[in-house]
């Protein structure tokens, strides 16, 4: 499911949201992953470079896979520079909340600062155990307006059994068909010093 939360970050950011692409981060989810594992002495000099200290909004997608486990269950994290709070998502209690503070720690070396955490109340939740990777796409989609438009809204007035139904079907059709699509073209690679290479060499061609 990696790959289809990856391939909607791509739908929000070069399809409907451009406009916030300087001031809202989407984290792929496998790069978090990566900085998760990351031994504390190295984040910032393979990820340094991504610049979270510049965005106003970080989106973390979070999964509570480790180095020898696969993950089970997806979740969302943000972090907001102007309130210097992370805010935890989920849609099944407090299924990934382990998994979302122990990356904080790793996020904190980034940004160097040590922002508040907070658990969002109130989150619609899912009634399986299949629609976590849904509602934590949605949850950003939701969100990613409310930047947009400069409005707070209530996750629980979008989000509904017919509602999730509905976008489980676009994920799997067209949206994601034009999301992987940027996914080739346009999406940063997990490791940061490899953009910075494909950039030079596109401006040398």
């Amino acid at each position: 499911y990696q790959r289809r939360v990856h391939g909607y970050l791509n739908y929000l950011e070069f399809e409907l949201y451009p406009s916030l692409k300087q001031s809202v981060y989407l984290v792929a989810p496998g790069t978090i992953q990566i900085i998760k594992e990351t031994p504390n002495q190295e984040l910032l000099i393979f990820f340094e470079e991504l610049g979270f200290k510049n965005f106003e909004y970080i989106f973390m997608p979070i999964n509570n896979a480790s180095a020898n486990t696969t993950g089970s269950h997806w979740s969302l994290m943000t972090y907001c520079k102007k309130t210097n709070k992370y805010t935890y998502y989920d849609s099944y209690g407090s299924y990934n909340l382990k998994a979302a503070q122990e990356t904080t720690k790793k996020i904190n070396i980034l940004l160097e600062k040590t922002p508040e955490f907070e658990i969002a109340e109130k989150v619609p939740q899912q009634q399986n155990g299949a629609d976590c990777g849904v509602f934590t796409i949605f949850f950003m989609e939701i969100l990613m307006k409310g930047i947009y438009e400069d409005k707070t809204f209530d996750l629980n007035e979008f989000v509904n059994s017919p509602i999730i139904n509905e976008k489980r079907k676009i994920i799997k059709n067209d949206i994601l068909k034009k999301s992987f699509e940027q996914l080739n073209k346009n999406s940063e690679p997990i490791i940061p010093s490899r953009r910075k290479k494909n950039n030079q060499n596109n401006e040398n061609n």
